[in-house]
């Protein structure tokens, strides 16, 4: 996908937790395990309204923001060093699964705080600031309730 303006990146960002969602549910179908299942689905879950929510700012945000011009700084954008389906998830333990999903949420918040900073209004530094905070609080909401998987 060729981004240029921004309105490109929330649409990749809703492509990528849309694929974490398939990825997270893929597995959970596969998984042996009662516990590594429930922890997928838990996962797939949180993706979903991740994708829901980014989606929701798309379209209530300014066509002025979204159509701001890109291209100058996302050459030079941090990239995921990893996607978190490389790896078979239901041959890892919850708490690799767990940590390999906080790294990939932790990469897109350091995306996040790259373009708020070179955000070329207050508007567009408005929105990925509300990413970064959006994505903390799940990814917290995340470990938070998957500590419980590692008690059943």
């Amino acid at each position: 996908m060729q981004i240029e303006q921004i309105k490109d990146i929330l649409d990749w960002i809703v492509d990528f937790h849309q694929q974490m969602t398939q990825c997270y549910e893929h597995c959970a179908e596969q998984a042996e395990s009662l516990r590594l299942k429930m922890l997928l689905e838990y996962l797939s879950e949180h993706e979903k309204q991740l994708t829901q929510t980014i989606s929701r700012y798309e379209e209530e945000a300014d066509p002025r923001d979204l159509n701001t011009w890109c291209l100058e700084y996302m050459d030079k954008a941090p990239v995921l060093t990893h996607t978190l389906c490389e790896a078979n998830l239901k041959e890892l333990d919850t708490d690799q699964i767990i940590a390999r999903t906080v790294n990939t949420h932790n990469q897109l918040i350091e995306l996040y705080q790259y373009l708020a900073g070179r955000a070329v209004n207050e508007r567009s530094k408005e929105l990925f600031d509300n990413l970064i905070s959006l994505e903390k609080h799940e990814t917290m909401l995340m470990v938070r309730g998957s500590a419980s998987f590692g008690d059943l």
